[in-house]
């Protein structure tokens, strides 16, 4: 026994180590993984940080979110942003569980800035790995798929988004969305279509409906090139078989949306958002002369957190312009998919060829001569601003030319070589035009063409730009003269593309995250915060802090003090609140601002007064008059000849017994909420109680238990009808329309799981039989 022992330790001990191997998606991670600490590791290390939005907007709504949900409580209304305003809308991300989970990365404690960076560097470790996913599903090799992953991570598009949440997580899911619509398109399976839809549906949820709308688009064109160009026997038979898991793969998206979007659809009536025209929904449309960016991004000059790594953007009014613009994807890439386009042996480069082509006109908007007709036609158009954004479905689409490309450069046969050898003399050409350009704007030729270029700092970094362009351009002329003339590993060559690619991505993006400003310090926790919340232990107020360009309190910071502010910054808001044209003092007294600025500008100095006029939070008025025209409203309320305290301006003839005389009364708030409220009133005559609240339809309210009617008072205000006596009131956010949005979404989720059941059970049946 001793000696068979020995033998089994022997062969143990000698025997050879299994050699372990990574599967293709694991080297997809760990190399996206490393590129993207490499392209943000200043975040990572914390020596600068994200800035706009993300400073702004989000991490305050974040942690407005997160107290709430500590509470177990939703969302439902924000009172510290714009004097009050829903709080469920669709760019919160409020129900988007990766969300959730961020936010609670340290437990109950305060969220910090770092848990939101964080969300958005492991959303852009998923869009890599979607993408990787997408591209092998199209039946590309790994290792090209990788550059196409690569390219996409670090594009100009989503680089410069990183301030912005929601087109980042959205975007991530539209890839594994699109990953399933491809298996969708060429399967027997019901599953693709269901699970596609659900992960449309949480790019829904991620916030950014432009985005998924255009995706929609590009998704159907896809679909109609497949069906008209690969037609088989059985086409007709296809065709409808698809068209009905197309049907359920947007229907699933829509409906696990639901329970963010149906509150949302029932508040964008309320916004601005709803009465846009022509020329507001093409604001931020691509100016065609910013086709140059293609190949020179910084052509313009650039925006960074810190300001700007070459000159100050000067071809559009304002730094936004700038981000919402990003269209880079490298020198190499470019060509790379030019290459795929030209000689791709691929039947489907076509449909990408064309969703690029189309997304790259609609994003010109106003200067595409035909995108009006198209607004009047194609549903969604008339809704969003930036036509520009159309960019990102031309990012995703160039990305997949550029596999295709690389699929086909890695080849070695006769016909390639002869291929290489054309594509190689097209670059030399452009090279040389490139080269031609540069001498003639470098010698002042070209001058004339921009009153721009006679500033020599504007004019000096164009030609830095064009060098730089230059040198990528000659990096991807040398890569297709070395594949001729080499017949090296296709390892290398690969290395060599991502290397080149990356550095080029990288010189021109990384810097744009880079904002100094630290959060901790944007966001303090001064005396006077501390001041203001013991004051709102006391009672329930408002603060007016900002007065042109001076803010003593960031816009959004009530959100992290719980402290009330008239001022704000989010996508969607009450028009009434931005259509309140009255004096800012008459604005002050009517909105409840106990306390607003007062700046010295000879000194450039800010400081919080107590507001003498102020109303109060909840008033009782005995008289009532009934005017039923907005600007004759606010022409009452710019004027002294009614005084608010007494009476109370309706937009409708109230449907009440008596009123008056005046009377004596006491109002007391008893329970104040961010979604509930509770009045105390003892009157000895009938009148209404009047709340500074802004009046929006889904609050309700009742009078000792029984359901009552909220007028609008004083153009945005709530009132409330009261008979004499003592009387309890009760105001609540109502749970209606999120209830109708949730049951949506659960019938559709159980659908989906009933689908993907019985798919899978006929899979199981078919390969027993």
């Amino acid at each position: 026994m001793a000696r068979k022992h020995k033998k089994t330790k022997e062969n143990i001990l000698t025997k050879p180590a299994k050699k372990i191997s990574l599967s293709p998606l694991a080297y997809c991670v760990i190399i996206i993984s490393g590129l993207i600490i490499i392209f943000y590791f200043y975040l990572i290390r914390q020596q600068y940080f994200l800035w706009d939005d993300v400073l702004y907007q989000w991490y305050p709504f974040f942690s407005f979110i997160k107290d709430s949900l500590k509470i177990f409580k939703l969302p439902m209304w924000n009172p510290y942003s714009f004097a009050g305003t829903p709080a469920s809308n669709d760019l919160i991300l409020t129900f988007y569980p990766i969300n959730w989970i961020f936010l609670f990365l340290n437990g109950g404690s305060v969220l910090t800035f770092y848990q939101v960076e964080l969300m958005i560097l492991f959303h852009l470790l998923l869009i890599g790995c979607f993408a990787f996913l997408f591209f092998k599903e199209l039946g590309i090799e790994w290792q090209p798929s990788i550059l196409g992953s690569i390219i996409l991570v670090f594009s100009g598009y989503l680089s410069l988004r990183t301030i912005q949440i929601t087109p980042i997580v959205s975007f991530t899911w539209s890839l594994l969305a699109s990953y399933f619509f491809i298996r969708m398109l060429t399967s027997d399976k019901m599953f693709d279509a269901a699970i596609g839809g659900l992960c449309f549906g949480f790019g829904l949820l991620g916030g950014h409906p432009q985005f998924l709308l255009y995706l929609a688009y590009a998704l159907i064109v896809y679909y109609l090139y497949r069906a008209f160009a690969f037609k088989k026997q059985s086409w007709s038979k296809w065709f409808m078989v698809s068209l009905v898991k197309l049907m359920i793969f947007f229907l699933i998206g829509a409906g696990i949306a639901m329970i963010q979007y149906y509150p949302t659809m029932k508040y964008v009536p309320y916004t601005l958002r709803e009465s846009q025209t022509f020329v507001q929904t093409t604001d931020g449309s691509l100016l065609p002369v910013q086709l140059i960016t293609i190949l020179i991004p910084k052509f313009f000059g650039s925006i960074t957190g810190s300001g700007t790594d070459s000159v100050f953007f000067w071809i559009a009014p304002a730094g936004h312009y700038y981000w919402e613009s990003g269209i880079y994807l490298g020198i190499l890439p470019i060509f790379l998919a030019l290459f795929g386009v030209f000689y791709s042996p691929r039947k489907i480069k076509y449909a990408f060829l064309i969703i690029s082509v189309l997304a790259l006109l609609f994003a010109l908007g106003k200067y595409f001569p035909l995108y009006k007709t198209f607004w009047h036609i194609i549903p969604g158009l008339n809704r969003f601003r930036f036509p520009v954004r159309f960019l990102s479905i031309y990012t995703f689409s160039t990305a997949i030319l550029t596999t295709f490309g690389l699929e086909r450069f890695l080849l070695t046969n006769e016909k390639l070589q002869k291929q290489l050898i054309k594509f190689t003399k097209f670059i030399s050409i452009f090279l040389l035009i490139s080269i031609f350009i540069y001498i003639l704007l470098a010698t002042g030729v070209l001058k004339g063409l921009s009153k721009n270029f006679s500033s020599p700092e504007i004019l000096a970094n164009c030609l830095k730009q064009f060098r730089i362009y230059l040198v990528f351009l000659l990096l991807t002329w040398l890569l297709f003269f070395a594949k001729q003339h080499m017949k090296s590993n296709p390892t290398i060559f690969i290395i060599l593309a991502v290397i080149i690619s990356f550095i080029d991505l990288y010189q021109a993006n990384h810097n744009f995250s880079k904002g100094a400003t630290r959060p901790d310090e944007y966001y303090r926790y001064t005396n006077l915060v501390k001041f203001l919340q013991e004051e709102r232990k006391k009672e329930v107020f408002r603060i007016r802090a900002r007065e042109d360009g001076y803010m003593i309190l960031k816009r959004n910071e009530g959100c992290l003090w719980k402290l009330e502010l008239t001022e704000g910054l989010a996508p969607l808001s009450l028009a009434r609140y931005w259509t309140f044209n009255v004096p800012l003092s008459r604005r002050d007294e009517i909105l409840n601002c106990k306390y607003v600025i007062k700046v010295d500008t000879i000194q450039n100095r800010m400081t919080l007064i107590q507001n003498p006029k102020y109303l109060p939070r909840a008033f009782f008025c005995y008289d009532y008059l009934v005017v039923q025209d907005d600007s004759a409203v606010l022409g009452l309320l710019r004027s002294d000849s009614i005084n608010l305290r007494q009476t109370v301006i309706l937009e409708e003839q109230p449907q009440i017994p008596t009123i008056g005389p005046f009377g004596n009364d006491s109002v007391a708030i008893q329970n104040w909420q961010n979604d509930y409220i509770q009045v105390y009133v003892k009157t000895t005559a009938p009148g209404f109680l009047v709340l500074s609240e802004i009046f929006y339809p889904e609050w309700c309210a009742k009078i000792d238990g029984q359901p009552t009617k909220i007028y609008c008072a004083d153009y945005l205000l709530r009132a409330v009808y009261v008979p004499e006596g003592e009387h309890t009131i009760e105001m609540y956010y109502s749970k209606r329309n999120i209830t109708i949005g949730a049951l949506i979404s659960l019938i559709t989720l159980i659908f989906a799981i009933t689908i993907g059941l019985i798919s899978y059970k006929k899979e199981k049946s078919d390969l027993h039989n």
